[in-house]
């Protein structure tokens, strides 16, 4: 995440930026073999094919001593659960410029089950880092499958012992996209274009109530809408529906027609069908919409009716008390001057107390040989585990950390050095970089008001709808690294903890006044990023990171980025657009987030 003031991006929010050394070598997400998520039973193994197109001047060369291969990140040359190591497989053969090469790996599933995301960057090995050589997949890790074989006599019932494993056939709803008519086209704006897609269905059950939809947003304003429906469409993203059932093994031929965009430009459209509202794996078919000049004046896109009658529904909040969130702080050198400010903090040997801190006293703690050393006025204590200090009393107690944490001076925030924060304190080592972390183990509210990615001056309705994507996606976060969720920089989202409301008043405000707020699509809580600037219209998450397709973050119009050259990934909110808009056309954070973030809701998520 990044804030439209000199602040770098983020992960999740962008792809990380590893230094370029030779330009030359540059890469463009092609597709993988499994789409995400690649579903791996625990303990097994599967391959899975990752297809880039050399986008550089220079040959790939898998025999060379400077081969292409990927290594992990977030953190950097991690041990990856799945390959058991930080670097991938090389590509082989010989890739020249314009040409495709596979990154091949064989993933085997840890036995913990659960969701994970792989993350890599592609390099030349002893050379450089590649130019958008960011990629990442998404896994999601099963239960190995019991299989009980029993022999059963012809009318004889066996009674199932309990705790028995009995095992069961999830339904896999699945196709394969045979083909499809058209992967390029070169239009005019407003053009009429025919599609043809040819799909299976390779699950294991039929597909009934199905539908044909796009990917783009549906219209918000009628002159920001960015949309590819032809007049036969049943509204904005809605193609085609069907009652026709589709067995298995069974094919089903999608013959439609799209516009394209009015204004000059490149364009994505993404289609894929859906089955009782849940997208078929498998199913996407994504055009590349060359948009050689602007429609004729008098050409008018295609407007659907959005009258509606909705039933007020009561706000029912979902978790019981507010979340907390773990950040990890980088530090220097292997001690830490702590220091609590409003209370008394309990000293802990990972779980177990062993003693306490007073306020306004000098407590220091050093990692030196694998050991812990806490010393405190009438406190001194050693331990292999960690120390963890927290608020006796008042959960949003302050504590500073006057040595030891790695300078956070940011001069567009403030003259501060940012060592104030709320919560609770860890110091520990990492488990995979081995580098020293302070913990700051925070309530997800105090972490909101402390997130520094907004001006002075941004209009306050832009300030409510980034601490709302903030929010979301540190939620989002949780257990994305060993022993804490999020980076405190703008590696994940900037934060800076106690001292941001002296200096962005307005962040605080807006935490308070938007509380428990996160955005939701279908009523699930989904990732927010949010960026710069844009050159006029933002992203799909598919095309600047591959992946599936997320059909909350697709194209929408930027207006007040027009002209500019883009600043960010380019995919969720545009800062800069979102803080015009809020003061010049008096926008409120929700419809903000409702445009950037299409057919979402503002939901409160707690009290």
């Amino acid at each position: 995440m990044m804030g439209i003031f000199c602040t770098p991006d983020s992960v999740l929010a962008k792809d990380p930026k590893p230094t370029i050394r030779d330009s030359a070598y540059s890469a463009r997400f092609v597709s993988q073999s499994h789409s995400d998520p690649i579903i791996i039973e625990a303990g097994a193994t599967k391959e899975v094919a990752v297809t880039f197109k050399n986008t550089g001047t220079k040959t790939w060369n898998g025999d060379s001593s400077r081969y292409v291969s990927a290594y992990t990140m977030e953190p950097r040359n991690r041990i990856s659960p799945f390959l058991g190591k930080k670097q991938t497989p090389k590509i082989p053969g010989i890739v020249k410029s314009g040409e495709k090469g596979t990154l091949t790996l064989q993933l085997t599933a840890p036995k913990e089950v659960g969701e994970y995301v792989e993350r890599f960057y592609l390099a030349s090995e002893n050379n450089t880092w590649m130019q958008n050589g960011y990629f990442f997949l998404k896994v999601t890790v099963i239960p190995k499958k019991v299989v009980v074989k029993e022999e059963v006599k012809k009318e004889e019932t066996v009674p199932q012992e309990e705790g028995e494993s009995v095992s069961e056939n999830t339904p896999d709803i699945r196709a394969f996209r045979i083909a499809q008519s058209k992967k390029t086209v070169r239009v005019a704006g407003g053009d009429k274009i025919k599609m043809v897609v040819l799909y299976k269905n390779i699950g294991t059950e039929s597909w009934k109530e199905h539908r044909l939809r796009s990917g783009m947003p549906t219209a918000l304003a009628a002159t920001d809408t960015l949309t590819f429906a032809d007049k036969k469409w049943k509204n904005h993203t809605l193609v085609l529906a069907s009652k026709k059932h589709v067995p298995v093994g069974s094919k089903t031929k999608k013959t439609f027609y799209f516009r394209a965009p009015e204004k000059k430009g490149e364009y994505t459209a993404t289609f894929y069908l859906d089955n009782n509202g849940e997208q078929i794996d498998g199913s996407e078919a994504v055009v590349n919409v060359h948009v050689t000049e602007n429609a004729p004046l008098n050409y008018t896109a295609p407007k659907f009716s959005t009258k509606h009658t909705v039933k007020k529904k009561e706000e029912v909040v979902r978790l019981a008390k507010e979340p907390r969130i773990r950040v990890g702080l980088t530090t220097v050198g292997n001690e830490v001057h702590f220091t609590a400010l409003d209370e008394v903090y309990l000293v802990y040997d990972k779980d177990s107390l062993v003693g306490e801190v007073k306020k306004r006293v000098a407590t220091v703690i050093r990692y030196v040989d694998g050991e812990y050393a806490i010393k405190s006025k009438n406190l001194d204590k050693k331990t292999q585990h960690y120390f963890r200090l927290v608020p006796k009393n008042n959960p949003h107690a302050t504590f500073s950390v006057k040595r030891g944490l790695k300078d956070r001076r940011i001069a567009w925030v403030g003259s501060s050095h940012f060592q104030k924060y709320h919560g609770a304190f860890e110091y520990r080592v990492g488990e995979i970089d081995k580098e020293l972390y302070i913990v700051n183990d925070v309530l997800l509210e105090d972490y909101t008001a402390g997130i520094a990615e907004n001006g002075r001056h941004t209009s306050y309705e832009a300030v409510k709808a980034n601490i709302v994507a903030a929010r979301t996606y540190a939620y989002l976060s949780k257990g994305k690294y060993p022993f804490f969720d999020v980076l405190g920089s703008t590696y994940d989202q900037l934060y800076l903890g106690a001292d941001v409301t002296d200096h962005l008043p307005q962040s605080r405000k807006a935490a308070k006044d938007t509380r428990g707020y996160m955005v939701t699509y279908r009523d699930e809580v989904v990732i927010t990023p949010y960026f710069g600037n844009s050159s006029g219209h933002t992203r799909s998450w598919s095309s600047a990171w591959g992946g599936s397709h997320k059909p909350w973050l697709v194209p929408v119009k930027a207006k007040y980025d027009a002209g500019r050259r883009r600043f960010g990934h380019g995919v969720g909110m545009s800062q800069r657009d979102a803080a015009l808009r809020a003061k010049n056309d008096n926008w409120d954070w929700k419809q903000l987030l409702a445009h950037y973030y299409s057919d979402t809701e503002a939901t409160k998520i707690y009290k």
